[in-house]
C-alpha cells in the first residue's frame, strides 16, 4: 500500500472514505463521522472548509467513486433513508456500512449491547459486569460511546488518581490520572481544564506570578490570598 491508502487521521488502511464537495478522500468514514458527531466539527480535515454534507463510499484509490459539487445539494433526496446518517449529514452507498456507523453513534458498547439512553447502557454495564464509565472521560474524551473504557470500582479509583495499566488511556502521552483541585475536591479531564478552572474560580498572587511567570500558585479565594 502507498501512504495515500491510509487514513490521515487514524493511519488505519482506508476501506471506506468520506468526503464533501471539496473532494478530499484521504480520511476514513469512521474518523469523519466521529469528527462530525462527537466533536461537532464539519470541516474537511485537509482543506479545513466546512462541508454541510459528506458522501461515504468504498475507497478504491484513483477509482474511488466521485461526485460533482452540485450533486451534494441533492444527496438527502436521492439517497435511500436506510443509507442516511442524519446526525452527521453523511450519505452512504453501502447499507451495511451505514448500519455499522449508526451503531457507533448510538448508546452502545461491546460489553453491553445497544440502548435508547446512556442511563440504560450504564445500568446494564453495572448489572452485567459490575463496571462503569469514567464520567470525566465521557465528557472530555472525544470518542464514540463504544470506544470509551469501562472500569471496576477499584480500577476507576486508580484511573482517577494514577492512570491506567493498559488500554487507550495508558497509551495516552502524559496521562497520570485526572488532576485534582484540592480546594473544590473536583477532578478534571486534563491539565488544560484544571488550569481554566483554577484561573476562573481561584486566586493567584500577581507578585509571585511576576517573579516567576512559569510557576502557578493558587489560593482558594481572595481572603486566603491576603
Amino acid at each position: 500500500m502507498m501512504s495515500s491508502d491510509f487514513c490521515i487521521v487514524c493511519a488505519d488502511p482506508l476501506e471506506f472514505c468520506a468526503f464533501g464537495a471539496c473532494g478530499h478522500k484521504e480520511t476514513c468514514s469512521k474518523c469523519v463521522v466521529r469528527l462530525r458527531t462527537v466533536l461537532k466539527n464539519t470541516k474537511c480535515v485537509v482543506c479545513q472548509q466546512p462541508q454541510p454534507k459528506v458522501f461515504v463510499t468504498r475507497f478504491a484509490g484513483d477509482y474511488t467513486r466521485a461526485l460533482g459539487a452540485a450533486e451534494f445539494e441533492h444527496l438527502d433526496k436521492v439517497t435511500p433513508k436506510n443509507c442516511q446518517l442524519k446526525d452527521a449529514q453523511a450519505y452512504f452507498d453501502d447499507t451495511r456500512h451505514c448500519e455499522e456507523l449508526q451503531g457507533l453513534c448510538s448508546f452502545a458498547h461491546p460489553l453491553a449491547g445497544s440502548f435508547s439512553s446512556l442511563k440504560g447502557l450504564k445500568q446494564e454495564l453495572k448489572r452485567r459486569h459490575n463496571a462503569e464509565f469514567c464520567n470525566i472521560c465521557l465528557e472530555g474524551r472525544k470518542v464514540f460511546i463504544g470506544e470509551q473504557v469501562v472500569y471496576t470500582k477499584q480500577q476507576l479509583q486508580r484511573h482517577m488518581k494514577q492512570g491506567d495499566d493498559d488500554g487507550p488511556m495508558a497509551r495516552a502521552v502524559g496521562f497520570k490520572g485526572h488532576p485534582l483541585c484540592n480546594y473544590c475536591n473536583t477532578r478534571f479531564y486534563g491539565e488544560n481544564e484544571q488550569f481554566e478552572h483554577m484561573t476562573r474560580v481561584h486566586e493567584e498572587c500577581f507578585i509571585c506570578k511576576r517573579r516567576n511567570p512559569h510557576k502557578h500558585v493558587y489560593f482558594e479565594d481572595y481572603a486566603a490570598l491576603e
